[in-house]
């Protein structure tokens, strides 16, 4: 009657994740590029730009976790699956003895035509054998008649 399937796609997600990943990591770099190569006297940049770099960072420590647990999920598949039938009535019918010997008798006439089947296909190869020997044996057996017949013939 009914049938139940659920699951959830977060392909969206971890492409979006990624992306904003690589971002920050390129700008992680120019940001140690620009310390390194930092050439004014003045603290207050180096400061922000230290600060600026810290938080980049971080955001990109947060963004690597994220990613791992993603991934995790991912890895496990979860399906739910829920299945509801007809009901069925306990109670039968009075015409459920006839319709089960209908089925029944379908399945007795093939049951019969297999083992015919299975008789002819086992009976066959001594057929082969039988027959001949039998043709044999009567031949030989006329003969030997014809024979005890002429004996008998000749003595009266």
């Amino acid at each position: 009657m009914e049938k139940n399937v659920s699951r959830e796609d977060r392909t969206l997600q971890w492409t979006d994740l990624q992306a904003r990943r690589q971002s920050a990591e390129q700008l992680r770099d120019r940001l140690k590029s620009m310390v390194a190569n930092h050439q004014t006297d003045k603290l207050a940049d180096l400061l922000a730009l230290e600060r600026e770099l810290n938080r980049v960072q971080s955001s990109l420590d947060s963004m690597t976790a994220q990613s791992r647990v993603l991934a995790g999920e991912t890895e496990r598949v979860r399906f739910d699956i829920n299945y509801r039938s007809a009901p069925r009535s306990l109670a039968s019918d009075v015409w459920s003895p006839i319709r089960n010997a209908w089925h029944e008798m379908g399945k007795t006439f093939t049951q019969s035509v297999a083992a015919a089947m299975l008789f002819v296909a086992s009976a066959l190869p001594w057929i082969v054998i039988l027959v001949p020997g039998w043709l044999l044996l009567r031949k030989f057996w006329s003969a030997l008649r014809r024979r005890l017949g002429q004996g008998v013939g000749r003595k009266s």
